[in-house]
């Protein structure tokens, strides 16, 4: 039907994104809990991120069946990349880890990916708002993502501090 909105769909695809992402968040900060590289996250994160590129091709395929949507088709777009741009990052950085032959890790990688996971969890209730045209709850939990990206900025300085005032070879 082609007056149909298929809007629930997009929501859908959203929703079960972020959720991949979420797992590829704690598969990262379980990595990181372990203390030692594994290849077996590495694998469950690549699995997890390939299902999130079928999503990303499903939104789109959709976008092109729909005529009118709730939200604007390029702002479609524009999310449903943002959100896949999470799980590319974690994937990625898991990816250099093993390239570099990163064995252990700092105690600042725990907390970044405490904070990834948190971030990552907000999205979820920031969409629905978002759906449901909330806009005062989207802003509220915009704030809050901001005060952890801050907090992650913060984490990165007093990190690289640490790790020049550390090192041997300076």
């Amino acid at each position: 039907m082609l007056w149909r909105s298929h809007d629930p769909k997009f929501a859908e695809i959203f929703s079960k994104h972020i959720a991949l992402s979420i797992k590829a968040a704690e598969e990262l900060k379980a990595l990181f809990s372990d203390g030692s590289f594994k290849q077996l996250r590495l694998t469950r994160i690549s699995e997890l991120e390939g299902q999130a590129d079928l999503l990303v091709k499903e939104c789109h395929e959709l976008l092109d069946r729909s005529f009118i949507t709730k939200l604007d088709k390029p702002d479609i777009v524009f999310l449903i990349h943002e959100l896949d741009e999470i799980i590319d990052f974690i994937k990625s950085m898991v990816w250099r880890l093993r390239i570099y032959h990163v064995e252990k890790f700092r105690p600042e990688c725990q907390t970044f990916a405490e904070i990834i996971l948190a971030m990552t969890q907000a999205l979820g209730p920031a969409l629905n708002n978002l759906y449901r045209l909330k806009n005062k709850a989207v802003r509220e939990l915009v704030v809050k993502l901001k005060d952890q990206e801050e907090k992650s900025d913060h984490l990165l300085y007093e990190g690289l501090e640490k790790v020049y005032r550390e090192s041997k070879d300076i």
